[in-house]
C-alpha cells in the first residue's frame, strides 16, 4: 500500500523543515510551496525528493495546485510582516483549500498558551504578540469546524532553536553580542522549551495514528532563565549571564524590542503541560542539553566570539 502524499507549509522553516524531511526519510511523499525554488534552503528540500512550487500564500490557484493529490496537510505559518490580519486570511484559505482537495487529516502547528491567552497577566490586548495570538486561536477554530476526518493541533512551547541563530540574533540581540540575555522572564519562571525536531517526529507519529492524537501542548522540559544561560555557556564554553529587567526597565527596553513585553506574561501558568503525558505518547524526545550538543557547531557560530569562560 502506497504511503500518502502530504503537504507542508513552510517547509524551508523550522519546524515546516522537520516535517519535511522527516517524512521523506520515511518515504512518503511530500509537496510544498516556497517563493523562490532556487534559495539554499529550497534547493535543499528539492535534493530531498520534495515536489516545490514557486507560490506565496497569496495565490490560491497555485496553492490548489500545490495540493492536488494531498491527503495530509501540516500547516505552520508565520506571522506578515506587513499586515497582522494575513495570517487569519492564509491560515483560513489553505484550510478550506484542504478540504477542498479531500484532505483528510490536517495537523496545525499552534503556540503554546493560545488556548490560554485569556488567563495570561501582562499581555497587552493591543500588542503584536497578543494580535498573533488571536490570529492563531482563530485558525485553530477554522481547523475544528472544517470537518476533517482527522485533525491534531500541536502547540509547541518555547524553541530551543531560538538560542542559536539565526533566530537567537533577532529575538535575543544582547545575548549574541554581549553574552547577556536582557529579558522580562522572571529569574524563577520556568520557560517551557520544545524542540523542533520533536515537533516534526509528533506531527509524522500523528500522520500514523491520528485517532491517539488530538490537541497536544509539546513541551519536554522547563528551565528558568540562568539554567537556560547556564547551558548556553557551558556548551560554548564562554563567558555569559542573565539580566532580568525591572518594570520601568521592561518599558523601556520595548521600545527596542517588542519581543520584551510578551516575555513579562510568561509564567503566568507555572508549569502547565504535563510532561508524563507528553512521554506517554511514546514519542522520542530531546532535553535541552541534548539539543545544544547536536547543534553544537551552530552554537559556536552564534556564540564562538564571546569571552571564554574563566
Amino acid at each position: 500500500m502506497s504511503l500518502p502524499t502530504v503537504f507542508v507549509t513552510s517547509a524551508t522553516g523550522s519546524q515546516g523543515g522537520a516535517v519535511a524531511r522527516l517524512l521523506r526519510s520515511q518515504g512518503y511523499p511530500v509537496h510544498a510551496t516556497v517563493r523562490d525554488p532556487s534559495s539554499p534552503a529550497a534547493q535543499a528540500l528539492s535534493s530531498i525528493g520534495v515536489t516545490l512550487t514557486a507560490a506565496s500564500w497569496d495565490d490560491e490557484p497555485a496553492l490548489a495546485a500545490a495540493m492536488a493529490g494531498c491527503t495530509k496537510v501540516f500547516l505552520n505559518l508565520m506571522p506578515s510582516l506587513f499586515s497582522l490580519d494575513d495570517e487569519v486570511v492564509w491560515g483560513e484559505r489553505i484550510v478550506r483549500l484542504a478540504k477542498e482537495a479531500g484532505v483528510d487529516h490536517l495537523i496545525y502547528a499552534s503556540g503554546a498558551y493560545i488556548d490560554k491567552m485569556d488567563r495570561l497577566t501582562g499581555l497587552e490586548a493591543d500588542s503584536i504578540v497578543a494580535h498573533t495570538m488571536r490570529s492563531k486561536l482563530a485558525i485553530e477554530g477554522a481547523v475544528r469546524a472544517a470537518g476533517f476526518a482527522h485533525y491534531t493541533i500541536l502547540r509547541g512551547g518555547f524553541f530551543m532553536a531560538n538560542f542559536v541563530n539565526p533566530k537567537a540574533g533577532m529575538m535575543y540581540p544582547s545575548l549574541v553580542s554581549e553574552g547577556v540575555w536582557v529579558t522580562a522572564i522572571g529569574a524563577d519562571v520556568p520557560v517551557p522549551l520544545i524542540d523542533t525536531e520533536d515537533i516534526g517526529r509528533f506531527a509524522v507519529a500523528a500522520f500514523r495514528a491520528p485517532e491517539k492524537f488530538g490537541e497536544v501542548d509539546l513541551v519536554w522540559e522547563y528551565r528558568t532563565p540562568g539554567e537556560i544561560v547556564e547551558a548556553l555557556a557551558k556548551a560554548a564554553g564562554r563567558e555569559m549571564r542573565v539580566k532580568v529587567l525591572t518594570e520601568e526597565e521592561v518599558e523601556e527596553e520595548s521600545k527596542r524590542n517588542v519581543f520584551i513585553k510578551a516575555q513579562s506574561s510568561v509564567g503566568g501558568l507555572g508549569r502547565f503541560v504535563d510532561l508524563e503525558r507528553v512521554g506517554a505518547y511514546g514519542v522520542p524526545m530531546t532535553t535541552f542539553a541534548e539539543y545544544l550538543e547536536r547543534e553544537k557547531e551552530s552554537v559556536m557560530q552564534t556564540y564562538g566570539h564571546l569571552p571564554a569562560a574563566r
